[in-house]
């Protein structure tokens, strides 16, 4: 009998179950506009949230500030 390195199998979302009520895990995928020579998306902030604009409008979101990393 062989013992397997894999303790539990169970679907990922937003964010992942921990045992430390102090860890926080979350995966995320990022999907940026295009961007212009300015390190700034080819397109309108109009409406955004920045720093705080986690839906993802028009395919892509800029919560982490004005210009694409």
């Amino acid at each position: 009998m062989s013992s397997s390195p894999i303790i539990s199998i169970q679907p990922l979302g937003f964010q992942w179950p921990v045992l430390d009520p102090f860890l926080f895990c979350v995966h995320h995928l990022d999907y940026f506009p295009k961007g212009n020579g300015e390190m700034g998306p080819a397109a309108s902030l109009e409406g955004r949230s920045i720093g705080q604009d986690f839906t993802i409008k028009d395919g892509w979101r800029m919560y982490h500030g004005d210009v694409i990393p």
